[in-house]
């Protein structure tokens, strides 16, 4: 899927853990909402249904997209001004594995 809108953060974040909200998108390969929950809250991170202005890190596969509840809730936050930070999948599994 060729999502232009939904465009990573670059250069690539360096992406903390502690105490930090995570709202992952659907479609990932890494497993289903539960799964990422339980991967999030491992690395004392919390996790997020849908992004909000709280949220400090988006999860999503690019190649998958995310669907239209999670896309809605970015595109209120870009029309709020605030730029969230998206990163891979691939991103966060690398940055988790270390």
């Amino acid at each position: 899927a060729n999502n232009t809108w939904l465009s990573l953060t670059m250069p690539l974040p360096a992406v903390e853990f502690e105490n930090k909200r995570f709202a992952m998108g659907w479609y990932l390969e890494s497993g289903n909402t539960d799964i990422c929950q339980e991967m999030v809250k491992k690395t004392g991170g919390l996790f997020q249904q849908n992004p909000n202005g709280k949220t400090d890190y988006i999860v999503v596969n690019p190649d998958a997209g995310v669907d239209k509840t999670f896309e809605k809730a970015i595109h209120k936050l870009r029309d709020r001004g605030i730029q969230p930070v998206i990163i891979s999948e691939d991103h966060w599994l690398s940055i988790m594995d270390k």
